[in-house]
């Protein structure tokens, strides 16, 4: 066996080598496949020194590209290594005298390779924090420039006929300055190139140029049509913003004005992130066309036609190597042309392997970014070969776009490798490009691609608020109907009450007339609702007998509302007397017309002389009058009603407006909280449709670059739906590169059940249950909204165990959290139920439907349970008849500790005994603390919320190392929490873990700035957001 022994991978680079992005190479000779970066160790662990950076202004795409690119590389070879350490393992247990230094051979390449893997990650995040300096113009212009020059001298070098390369490259020149020309007018042309460079095209480096100075952007000469339209409504901002809150009289013009407005802004922005993706693509169409026709051309010059070798050259080279000590050569030996026929020659006898091996060669294309294994068969021209040769050949396409190809001899049978001491084969290339010239093309590709990227979820995001304000429109409107409904029957129940308050039952016991015989009679026709009539009044029949005239008081309805009206009773005429048949001796007639309303059913008056000193009341019994064709109540509730209404109108209408305006902020708020965490998700995660429909397939991109599964050599997602709830679950599926080398994102197809409404994802480095590296969105899983899911997708049960609860029990801030979080949380389509104690001094007047449904016994008392609604939200309030809460307060009685702590028991207690199962327990400050490190029924989750850490640190300490998510009440608040000195002594008592206080959210209290972070299910998480 030869002294170079087998080893199990190819050769990492030495531990001190480092990246210079301004070389050719992204790195020193690392090779290996299947990784993206490596683990989270750094490159002092391993003795090496950080690599310097370049200062920001020197640091363009194509180093972004290919720092990530080396580390992409560097994490392959690592994974490779270590795969194939195992292999080499198992291959040296055979009894082979070389087993030791097999195994050892491969743990140095395996730690090499970690190194490796660890400096090039350590790059890449450097260089991702300092790009932010870089201007994006200048570098446009400046890639410009740069690719220009570099083709123009790739063109004239190459080329063997000079003349026909400088009419091409005449050509080409006039197409790059009609890019260069778009580009000045703020365009960036080249970031969208698209280099498909075809074989033996590209040789020498690229040209630098230095930075041209920025000019002043000019206007486009044309703009969209949809612009024009743009402009009419609205200055087209740069995203389409929620509109204003609508303050004028009628809003539903208003609103209908301005979802008029927002839509033409909305065309107008969608037509322009069209019109931009267009020019983008016309323009890397256009430079992608030219350059491969020029490399066409001179690829076809350059490359050279390879001839099958000759037995005799096969068998001199044969013994040329053997002489040299070498176990392999290659045919054409001067260097293999790209996109050729080439042939690999090894010598089984001269390196590690068994006489019973298969052989296979198992070649790394471009730093083995990607994997091939081609078949070794006997090389019939050397069948005769000496003792200790045994040639075997193999036979293969050189692809296109290669600029390096490595390879190791390997027993498929076995898995260990000839990999030439450790340090791989690697054939010489002709014609091919440069590894520089690579990576600026996929920089190119990749700037192109996520142009384009980035303009369709721009036009997605149009979309989707036109169905926000489609939505909100609706919502309006909802708001309105809801509003005149609430209105109505407010107004309707307010008139039968004034109805049932004025026709009371003491009416039917008056003692009514429509005459009195010489005292007063109803004349000139009957006493009727609603029409006028004449009262005249004997002034001789009683206390005015003194005067002829009088003073006429008048009410309706047994006074009803003690309000009366003040008629001047004159003296009657004879005509007047004999007209309404009133005798004339001894009498003394006065009289008045009077409006009888049409909602009186009795007339009630008193008389007086003019000055109100002497009164005829009737000897105290007043006088009554019945009146005909009175309303009924029915027809007076009306009547009531409608007067209400006219009376309330104004007010109405103002208080309408404000309701839909309500709705529609509220609507276009959640919007925009959804578009904050969609467009922070953008950078790492989305969807095409970026909101997928039910029933059809969706591609899911993920790029682990931007998570904690950057630099992993493998990326597997798996997942369910309707909070991990649906019968359907999604395996572990290996992802795909959507570029060539890895970059950018990753793509997985998945299908989406017709009954689904969310998609519920992780990702992890391997498919099984024990890969080592995960990204569950910090415990949270990843959950994307689902459109036209056939059914209702099933909610969660909510208990929030709490001592507030506004309006009815309230002394801070936590009874406004309490009943706003809850709210929030059933809007969403959940069932919450809220816990509180039964205080003596709740508002009852505020709480609906309240009844008693039994009781248990805890504690050594009897506890009532009692049920009823609070602003909508089912409530349920325990009563101990030990007194704890019969103190006439809720705070103050210095056993607080006492009565609170005996409250958690008996709200886990009633749990138990009524057999609810929440899927969330959400208890509030230390009060309510014990509740988290209590028995949970349904295995539920448990979320804590810290109201005000001045109280109860250690109970506070104890609920968030217990709870599975800590919040507070708002994201300033978060802040304040992690520097407060109860917080520090809750960490120490209760050892909180690091990671608890990171998980620390805040919720705005009041509104949507900020989410409340719930559980899904026993293993997943779903975001909401609270409102008040």
């Amino acid at each position: 066996m030869p002294a170079n022994g087998a080893a199990a991978a190819p050769a990492a680079a030495s531990p001190s080598s480092s990246i210079d992005s301004g070389s050719s190479n992204s790195g020193s000779s690392s090779t290996g496949g299947g990784g993206r970066g490596a683990p989270t160790s750094t490159p002092r662990q391993f003795g090496g020194q950080r690599p310097t950076l370049p200062k920001p202004s020197m640091i363009s795409e194509k180093s972004r590209v290919k720092a990530v690119a080396a580390k992409i590389s560097a994490a392959r070879e690592l994974a490779r290594r270590l795969a194939e350490e195992k292999q080499a393992a198992v291959a040296a247990a055979r009894a082979d005298a070389d087993s030791d230094r097999l195994r050892r051979s491969t743990e140095i390449a395996a730690a090499q390779a970690a190194a490796q893997a660890a400096r090039a990650d350590a790059l890449a995040r450097q260089l991702k924090r300092v790009e932010g300096a870089r201007s994006s113009t200048s570098g446009s212009l400046t890639r410009l420039r740069r690719e220009n020059e570099a083709l123009k001298g790739l063109l004239l070098e190459l080329a063997a006929d000079r003349q026909a390369a400088q009419a091409r490259l005449t050509e080409l020149q006039e197409k790059m300055a009609d890019l260069a020309t778009s580009s000045m007018s703020g365009e960036d042309p080249l970031a969208t190139l698209t280099f498909d460079i075809p074989p033996a095209a590209v040789a020498a480096a690229a040209v630098e140029t230095k930075e041209l100075p920025l000019q002043a952007a000019a206007a486009p000469a044309e703009a969209p049509a949809a612009a024009g339209l743009a402009a009419a409504a609205a200055s087209a901002p740069a995203g389409v913003e929620p509109p204003s809150p609508v303050k004028s009289a009628d809003l539903a013009l208003a609103e209908k004005s301005k979802l008029a407005a927002h839509a033409a802004a909305a065309a107008a922005e969608k037509a322009q992130a069209e019109a931009v993706a267009a020019s983008e693509r016309e323009a890397a169409e256009a430079a992608a066309a030219a350059i491969a026709a020029a490399s066409a051309e001179i690829t076809q010059k350059a490359r050279k036609a390879v001839t099958a070798p000759l037995p005799a050259q096969i068998q001199k080279y044969a013994a040329d190597a053997v002489a040299r000590g070498e176990s392999v050569f290659w045919w054409p030996p001067e260097g293999l042309p790209v996109g050729t026929t080439a042939r690999v020659y090894y010598n089984r006898c001269g390196g590690p392997l068994p006489s019973n091996a298969q052989l296979v060669l198992k070649a790394g294309l471009n730093k083995w970014e990607e994997i091939n294994l081609y078949k070794l068969s006997r090389c019939a021209a050397l069948l005769n070969s000496p003792q200790r040769q045994e040639w075997w050949e193999a036979e293969f396409e050189l692809p296109a776009g290669l600029f390096k190809f490595d390879f190791v001899i390997m027993d498929k049978t076995t898995g260990a490798v000839d990999n030439n001491k450790a340090r791989d084969f690697t054939l010489p290339l002709v014609g091919g490009p440069t590894e520089q010239q690579l990576l600026e093309q996929r920089a190119a590709e990749y700037a192109a691609a996520e142009a384009q990227r980035r303009a369709l979820l721009a036009a997605a995001e149009v979309a989707i608020w036109e169905k926000v304000q489609m939505e909100a429109a609706e919502a309006a409107a909802e708001a309105r109907v809801a509003f005149r409904e609430r209105r109505t029957k407010e107004l309707m129940a307010a008139a039968a009450q004034a109805v049932a308050q004025r026709r009371r039952p003491a009416l039917a016991t008056l003692e009514t007339a429509i005459s009195k015989a010489g005292t007063f009679a109803w004349v000139g026709g009957p006493l009727k609702a609603g029409a006028g009539c004449m009262l005249v009044y004997n002034c001789r029949s009683g206390p005015l007998a003194f005067t002829n005239s009088a003073k006429l008081h008048l009410g309706y309805d047994g006074w009803y509302n003690k309000e009366k009206q003040t008629y001047d009773m004159q003296p009657l005429s004879g005509s007047q007397l004999d007209q309404y048949n009133l005798p004339k001796h001894e009498h003394s007639w006065c009289g008045c017309m009077v409006d009888i309303p049409a909602s009186a059913a009795v007339v009630d008056f008193v008389l007086s002389d003019r000055d109100g000193r002497v009164w005829d009341n009737n000897n105290n019994r007043d006088f009554h009058s019945s009146v005909e064709a009175a309303a009924t109540n029915d027809s007076m509730v009306e009547m009531v009603f409608q007067a209400m209404k006219r009376e309330a109108a104004d007010a109405d209408r103002a208080a309408e407006d404000r309701a839909a305006s309500r709705a529609m902020r509220r609507v276009e708020s959640k919007a925009q909280v959804a578009k904050r965490r969609r467009e922070a998700q953008y950078e790492f995660l989305y969807t095409l449709p970026v909101t997928p429909p039910a029933g059809q397939s969706v591609e899911l991109f993920y790029n682990p670059d931007m998570t904690s599964l950057r630099g992993r050599p493998e990326i597997y997602v798996r997942g369910s739906f309707n909070r991990w709830r649906h019968l359907v679950t999604i395996p572990p599926t290996k992802m795909t590169p959507t570029m060539p080398g890895g970059i950018g994102f990753l793509k997985a197809t998945l299908p989406v059940p017709a009954d689904a409404h969310m998609l519920d994802v992780v990702f992890a480095d391997g498919e099984g249950v024990t890969a080592g590296f995960y990204d569950s969105n910090g415990g949270l899983d990843y959950h994307i909204p689902i459109e036209g899911g056939i059914g209702v997708m099933p909610g969660l049960k909510v208990v929030h165990v709490a001592v507030e609860m506004a309006p009815i029990a309230k002394v801070g801030g936590m009874g406004d959290v309490v009943t706003a979080l809850a709210r929030a949380v059933q809007e969403e389509g959940n069932t919450v139920e809220v816990v509180i104690p039964k205080y003596d001094v709740i508002s009852y007047h505020q709480v609906e439907g309240l009844y008693q449904d039994g009781g248990f016994n805890y504690g050594g008392t009897f506890v009532r349970v009692w049920h009823g609604v609070v602003e909508g939200l089912n409530t349920t309030f325990l009563e101990p008849e030990n007194g704890h809460f019969w103190r006439g307060c809720i705070y103050g009685r210095g056993d607080d500790h006492v009565r609170f702590g005996f409250f958690c028991g008996a709200a886990a207690e009633y749990l138990k005994v009524r057999n609810v199962q929440p899927d969330i327990l959400h208890c509030h400050d230390w009060q309510s603390a014990p509740v988290a490190w209590g028995e949970r029924p349904n295995n539920a989750k448990c979320v804590f919320t810290i109201h005000n850490l001045n109280y109860g640190a250690d109970l506070v300490g104890r609920a968030m190392a217990s709870c599975e998510v800590a919040t507070t009440v708002s994201p300033t608040y978060a802040r304040e929490v992690g520097l407060h000195r109860n917080f520090t002594f809750a960490v120490k008592c209760r050892r909180v873990l690091v990671l608890r206080v990171a998980m620390t959210t805040g919720i705005v209290q009041g509104g949507f700035g900020g989410p409340c972070i719930l559980p899904l299910c026993s293993s997943c998480w779903q975001m909401f957001c609270c409102s008040k």
